[in-house]
């Protein structure tokens, strides 16, 4: 017989790195992510194309590291959308937070999407990210903190902490998102008609660049 006052275990979160072309860029994706205050993740990496010096890179690292590498056959113009649907399905986590070798997480991310979820394996976190075009901060993203009235173009992918199970239901990049490049929202805006987005403005928790 299961304890009825028994906590919940912590929440896991399954972080997605999709990688194409720039494999020197992985290792400063993933150091960031070694280096997050809040311990309970898992990495999975994403090549949709296959690359000897990306499956060296992932090869290198500590044993003990919880990572999985699968490389996956190029999809052109579908913005890897095809990856994050994988990660989705293949993930172990409550919620799915996704990077490209681009993007750097700053040690508090995780443990801020964790406070905006209160223990809600069904909730949508957003966090204060900064993207950057042609080495100059050009806007911090989300641009408006009502998150209800937000549009496309205004909420980074690198903002949201994806719930998984809800994602999977309403078909977050999903077949019939293949080819959108604003896939990020679109699957945002599914999951906030069922689940109430949760933002707190403060410090930026990462850098999309």
């Amino acid at each position: 017989m299961q304890r009825l006052d028994r906590p919940d275990p912590p929440l896991l979160f399954t972080v997605a790195i999709t990688v194409w072309e720039r494999e020197e860029m992985l290792p400063h994706a993933i150091q960031p992510v070694l280096r997050q205050t809040y311990p309970r993740w898992e990495i999975l990496v994403y090549s949709d194309g296959s690359s000897r010096l990306t499956r060296e890179t992932v090869a290198g690292l500590d044993a003990a590291i919880p990572i999985r590498y699968r490389e996956v056959r190029r999809r052109p113009k579908q913005w890897g959308n095809h990856l994050r649907r994988l990660a989705l399905e293949e993930g172990s986590g409550s919620h799915v937070c996704f990077l490209g070798h681009d993007c750097l997480l700053y040690p508090s991310y995780l443990e801020t999407h964790l406070a905006n979820l209160e223990g809600n394996v069904d909730g949508l976190s957003v966090v204060p990210v900064d993207y950057w075009r042609k080495n100059r901060l050009d806007v911090k993203q989300p641009l408006n903190p009502d998150m209800m009235n937000l549009h496309d173009g205004e909420i980074d992918l690198l903002c949201i902490a994806y719930p998984r199970r809800l994602a999977i239901e309403v078909g977050c990049f999903g077949e019939d998102m293949q080819r959108l490049r604003y896939a990020d929202y679109v699957s945002f805006d599914r999951l906030r008609q069922l689940t109430s987005p949760v933002y707190r403005p403060g410090p930026t928790q990462a850098s999309h660049f």
